[in-house]
């Protein structure tokens, strides 16, 4: 169950690439004739958002022709990185190093720092620092301080 939504999930994928789920799944069931629907398990903190995205990845992933959107890829990395999906997250985090263009370079530092994928930063902060428009408000709320000024200065330069 996610934001009040019932699924109804085959576990075998869950089981399979997440340490939480497959603690979660081996702990007793108690009465094994219960009906899901009235007893589901909850997952905190989880959007719907992530949720589907993380099933059309286990569901369609695996053909070459299959390509997550940007926003799912991110939903993929958020719910990969809480519920310990660490081939899943490895992915997602495969699948956005190597679409950078996709990726607002500001958001990219954000999400960097918040799942700690350090490979992300420096070239993020190459784009931020050489980019000849001027930062708006909302850009430079997603950096440090550090960042906006050192941006600010480049462009004093020229």
């Amino acid at each position: 169950k996610v934001e009040q939504q019932l699924f109804k999930v085959h576990c075998y994928f869950l089981v399979r690439e997440s340490e939480f789920f497959r603690g979660l799944f081996s702990l007793p069931q108690g009465d094994s004739a219960r009906v899901e629907s009235e007893h589901p398990i909850c997952i905190p903190d989880t959007t719907i958002a992530e949720l589907k995205s993380l099933l059309r990845f286990f569901y369609f992933g695996i053909h070459d022709d299959y390509k997550a959107r940007a926003p799912d890829r991110i939903a993929i990395l958020t719910i990969s990185t809480r519920s310990i999906f660490p081939k899943v997250r490895e992915r997602a985090i495969n699948e956005l190093t190597y679409c950078p263009e996709e990726n607002d370079p500001f958001d990219l530092v954000g999400l960097a720092v918040k799942y700690d994928v350090e490979k992300w930063l420096k070239p993020a902060y190459r784009r931020i620092v050489t980019s000849i428009n001027l930062m708006t408000h909302t850009e430079a709320e997603k950096v440090s301080f550090l960042v906006a000024v050192m941006r600010t200065r480049e462009h004093e330069k020229y």
